[in-house]
């Protein structure tokens, strides 16, 4: 079999329109800095190139003989009795009259064989599913039908063939997968050339019993049929299930693969933004940060959590100022929440991209409705950088209050240090003293290390004033 890829064809227009929008994007991304070449299938794993479908295709090629037999098959004939009293019996039910309708048709199968035909029998239970259908009777329903099989030897092809797949149904209905396949599959034996459309059924069914690698099978065999007899485009849902099969599979390149084709031929937003977190999966960073740019030009990012995770790629990429406005301008237009979550992802945005004065209003914006004091370590190291000691104080001692630092001696030793850059030199003391204390019970030898050198600095500064002031003679 040629290899799939090469088999698929997509509307002209279309791919006119996919590679416009590329190219837009590649535009884009050269005017920002990022590199970037036309999307490739970097995932190419040449997905359906030597299909092995096994028992599918003895499924297939024996359809010929067995649709070959069934038309030598001769039934009986009806009599134009037993037909009037199956008339008499769809009368009544008409009507309303549901009681004589059950009457008449159960009176038949009592007489059974001794007064009726098989042909006949066939008939009547046939009758009976379809009035059980009508009244919603499932389990009746599937009872007749099955009777009704019974008598397949009497009764015309394509009565059988239909039967046959309206249990399938039903049974997939119920949730009663083993004998959903068992049906359809025989069916299969059974239709003329039934097409792809039959196996992506089997593959669902054999999805919904867990039975992955057979649902796989069936319709890798279901898309290659109808790629040979040029059924194109092959139907979304189809690309969708075999994605999930390979997702269960947890066989990212091929999911990978698989979406690479879909962003093509169906690009919506789903399809980008799942490539770019199967991307993530296989750490391909730039290749994910490439999925969110496509799907940002061609105006599919419009949920909250789409802003929150472009802008993280975004600043994980080195972009952060990108970022930064992307999320601002989000939030401003109110298409993202001011929560703490997304006021923290800004605020990170203007600190690594170095604009203070914006990350300190984003984090205080932040801790608006922040439960803890996480963010203020942050907030008070923005304020030590432009000179601000007094806040940078004020914030830590309220992280401090709040709880839930993440590294309270970091915390205490910047304390200190503003405290000192303050000339509150007797707080600086007690505060790298206290840090020495706590570094020791917790054996963190360089925090140790790095209050014993402030507190013995403090010191000699403390003595250094003390000097001063009685040189001066105060």
């Amino acid at each position: 079999m040629k290899t799939w890829r090469r088999n698929r064809l997509i509307d002209s227009s279309r791919q006119d329109t996919v590679r416009r929008a590329v190219l837009f994007v590649g535009v884009g991304l050269l005017v920002f800095g990022i590199e970037f070449s036309v999307h490739a299938q970097v995932c190419d794993s040449n997905w359906l190139d030597d299909v092995d479908i096994g028992p599918v295709a003895s499924v297939a090629t024996s359809s010929s003989r067995t649709s070959r037999r069934n038309e030598e098959r001769k039934v009986p004939q009806m009599t134009e009795t037993t037909y009037n009293q199956i008339a008499k019996a769809e009368e009544h039910w008409e009507l309303g009259e549901q009681e004589d309708a059950f009457q008449i048709l159960n009176r038949m199968i009592e007489r059974g064989t001794r007064r009726y035909n098989e042909h006949e029998i066939a008939q009547v239970h046939q009758n009976l599913a379809r009035i059980y259908n009508d009244i919603d009777q499932l389990d009746q329903v599937l009872f007749h039908f099955e009777k009704m099989l019974e008598y397949r030897e009497y009764i015309r092809e394509g009565q059988e063939t239909s039967v046959l797949f309206t249990l399938a149904q039903l049974y997939f209905q119920e949730e009663r997968y083993e004998e959903s396949l068992d049906k359809i599959q025989d069916w299969m034996t059974r239709a003329v050339d039934p097409g792809p459309n039959p196996y992506y059924f089997v593959s669902l069914v054999f999805y919904q019993a867990q039975r992955i690698d057979d649902a796989i099978k069936w319709i890798e065999y279901a898309i290659a049929l109808a790629t040979q007899r040029n059924l194109l485009p092959i139907k979304r849902a189809w690309y969708n299930l075999v994605k999930v099969l390979y997702f269960e599979k947890e066989d990212y390149y091929t999911v990978c693969e698989i979406l690479e084709l879909l962003v093509e031929i169906h690009p919506d937003r789903q399809h980008w933004v799942e490539l770019a977190g199967v991307y993530s999966e296989l750490n391909m960073p730039k290749q994910q940060m490439y999925a969110m740019e496509s799907a940002h030009a061609l105006n599919f990012l419009d949920r909250e959590s789409d802003f929150y995770n472009y802008s993280g790629l975004l600043v994980q990429e080195d972009a952060p100022i990108r970022a930064a406005w992307y999320l601002a301008n989000a939030i401003d237009a109110g298409l993202v929440e001011e929560n703490f979550k997304n006021m923290k992802a800004l605020g990170q945005a203007y600190h690594r991209a170095q604009e203070t004065e914006l990350a300190i209003d984003a984090y205080e914006r932040a801790n608006e409705d922040a439960e803890d004091g996480v963010l203020y370590p942050r907030l008070a190291d923005l304020y030590h950088n432009i000179d601000e000691f007094g806040m940078c104080i004020d914030t830590i001692e309220k992280g401090f209050e709040l709880g839930g630092l993440q590294n309270p001696l970091l915390a205490r030793l910047k304390l200190g240090m503003c405290q000192f850059r303050n000339e509150d030199l007797d707080g600086a003391l007690d505060t790298f003293t206290q840090l020495r204390s706590d570094a020791r019970q917790r054996r963190n030898t360089t925090a140790e290390g790095q209050a014993r050198t402030w507190r013995t600095f403090v010191d000699g500064e403390i003595m250094r004033k003390a000097e001063l002031r009685r040189a001066e003679g105060r």
